[in-house]
């Protein structure tokens, strides 16, 4: 297939100095996408000039605060391109990202594709690598996933769900959508870095109450059908942690010492079954 319309969507909430890095940094591509979607979910923040700077070039739009998935939904409901990636608006491409992605996607004939990142901020330097395999990669990466949202490109006919981002989930909401796809399609892997991932203090990844409550609901999910269940024992275990874990603490999840060693179990189990799996 070939990708001849390319829809970006970035949804932007705080941080407008960074909005215009991530903007910059798509202007800067070799292949231009053909549009450039900002969604403004409610932010406080003054991007008048950011407006005024971009205009006729970029479509924004402004809607109530529902958070990153509401906003990303809401942008893909504007697209009318056949090939959609997300940019969040503190992270930055390289300025190859947009040819090289497509060029694979177009020559590896897959649905959707992510590359490698390299972080920034306050972790600098770090290069991680989604999993890589040319069958179906949901049991891996339902242990270990390390797919990063700004690396995604996603043909828009495999997006037709009413929410494709969780908007039930705070946190995980892309998780969940990767997890979905990967039951039904194969990942395309670049394993060179295409984009900068900034770490910052905030960053949910880093909370391991995050964790707990993104893998209790994404269980929920998967015994509602929304997702296939694990076939690994061990993964199944570690989700049963973070479940317990998270109906115990009445879905409120406290920082104590016992889930603390709880939520050590579920990871060990989920790296010892990642490994499993390769």
């Amino acid at each position: 297939m070939k990708y001849k319309n390319i829809d970006v969507i970035i949804p932007f909430y705080s941080g407008k100095e960074w909005l215009d890095e991530a903007l910059k940094s798509v202007f800067s591509q070799t292949r231009k996408p053909n549009r450039i979607i900002v969604v403004n979910d409610g932010s406080s923040e003054d991007i008048s000039y950011i407006k005024e700077k971009y205009a006729g070039r970029v479509d924004f739009f402004d809607k109530e605060n529902g958070g990153a998935a509401t906003a990303r939904n809401y942008g893909i409901k504007k697209t009318q391109g056949d090939l959609i990636m997300f940019l969040d608006s503190d992270d930055v491409w390289l300025d190859n990202k947009v040819e090289k992605q497509v060029k694979f996607m177009e020559s590896e004939n897959v649905k959707w594709c992510a590359s490698a990142y390299e972080t920034f901020g306050l972790t600098n330097g770090k290069i991680e690598k989604p999993y890589s395999t040319t069958e179906l990669c949901w049991k891996h990466i339902y242990n270990y996933s390390r797919i990063q949202t700004s690396t995604v490109a996603i043909s828009r006919n495999i997006l037709d769900y009413d929410e494709p981002f969780a908007t039930d989930m705070k946190n995980g909401q892309d998780i969940y959508l990767w997890f979905k796809l990967a039951n039904h399609y194969r990942l395309g892997v670049i394993e060179d870095p295409l984009t900068l991932y900034r770490i910052r203090g905030s960053n949910a990844p880093l909370m391991f109450t995050t964790h707990i409550r993104v893998r209790a609901l994404l269980w929920e999910k998967m015994n509602k059908g929304l997702l296939l269940k694990p076939t690994n024992p061990l993964t199944k275990v570690g989700y049963k942690i973070c479940w317990n874990t998270y109906i115990k603490d009445n879905k409120l999840v406290k920082e104590t010492i016992m889930n603390k060693f709880a939520f050590g179990c579920a990871y060990s189990l989920f790296r010892i079954a990642a490994l499993i799996n390769r």
